[in-house]
């Protein structure tokens, strides 16, 4: 299901494709290992652009639905990026997400990031300098690194500084995409590489000594992250709101804040949307829809049809034959 978006031949260093699933939509960006869950419902649409050269990445994502993500970039990188395009409901690892935000995937934890329908962002990947680097590229991206050392995920920018930096990385973007030939050259890579690092550090706000107050993770994103791993360890076994709330030890209206406050949608729908999506997951490798729905908890399979062609819009059968090849059970 994945296509390259024109039929022209890219070089080497970029690849442009796009997806209409959102689990190969996740691989995309290959190095993040992570994992994308369709929250808003509708048939998925999304594209990756990405410029790569030795030790740096500019990609532009595009995605026309609501979706929660996780992953982890590992150790040895920065990645953090801006939105170009963002309206609605966006958190990031607890943070409220805004236009105006440095947006800071890399660190030990990993990352969880819920992005609105219509998102478009731009993201940067820095490999961390090695003792063959330059004296200059272990400077300033030694310095980045130990500003990005306090936890902060969401770094406002003031409005001025936020366009320069949307604009300078777009800038860059689009003249790497016009000349590819950059992203093979040693020299120019490095010069690259501290530019971006070096525009980053000038719009990043002045701090008292180094210190800041991070922003403690919210409670309502940690139990909407908890009842995702409840879930996900058993989807044989459907649990109710009152399980749940249950098993986390809270009560009903602190599961319902949870999901209205920091994804926009009731329990019930979520809980609905993670079983939707671990079954289309299981799609990709099943013998049949009946095998892919029960292994979730679906034992009515004309409702599992229906909530499935309206959260993805098309039939789990549709699905399976372009997964395998082949559907054995009728929808």
């Amino acid at each position: 299901m994945l296509t390259p978006e024109s039929a022209v031949s890219q070089p080497a260093h970029i690849d442009v494709r796009s997806s209409s699933d959102i689990h190969e939509q996740a691989a995309l960006l290959d190095t993040w290992n992570q994992e994308y869950c369709q929250i808003s419902s509708g048939q998925f649409d999304g594209s990756v652009c990405s410029l790569r050269g030795e030790g740096v990445r500019l990609f532009v994502e595009q995605m026309n639905r609501t979706v929660f993500q996780r992953g982890d970039v590992g150790t040895h990188k920065l990645a953090l990026g801006m939105p170009l395009k963002l309206s609605g409901q966006a958190v990031l690892c607890g943070e409220n997400a805004c236009l105006d935000g440095l947006h800071v995937f890399s660190g030990p934890s990993g990352f969880e990031y819920l992005s609105p329908e219509n998102l478009m962002f731009i993201g940067l990947e820095i490999s961390l300098p090695t003792a063959a680097s330059s004296s200059e590229e272990r400077h300033l991206i030694g310095k980045l690194e130990d500003e990005l050392k306090d936890g902060r995920r969401v770094i406002s920018l003031p409005k001025g500084r936020a366009r320069d930096l949307r604009v300078l990385l777009k800038s860059m973007f689009d003249s790497l995409k016009a000349n590819p030939a950059a992203l093979s050259d040693a020299k120019s890579l490095g010069a690259l590489k501290r530019a971006a690092a070096g525009a980053v550090l000038d719009m990043l706000p002045c701090s008292d000594d180094g210190a800041r107050a991070r922003e403690e993770v919210t409670t309502n994103w940690r139990v909407a992250s908890q009842a995702r791993r409840l879930v996900e360890d058993a989807p044989d076994c459907p649990m109710s709101v009152v399980e749940l709330a249950l098993r986390l030890g809270v009560s009903r209206r602190t599961i319902q804040y949870a999901c209205q406050d920091s994804l926009g949608i009731k329990p019930t729908s979520y809980l609905r949307a993670l079983r939707l999506n671990g079954a289309r997951r299981e799609l990709r490798n099943a013998n049949s829809v009946t095998e892919a729905a029960t292994r979730w908890g679906f034992w009515h399979f004309g409702n599992f049809a229906r909530d499935y062609r309206t959260m993805f819009g098309e039939l789990p059968s549709q699905t399976l034959r372009q997964m395998s090849g082949a559907g054995t059970i009728a929808d």
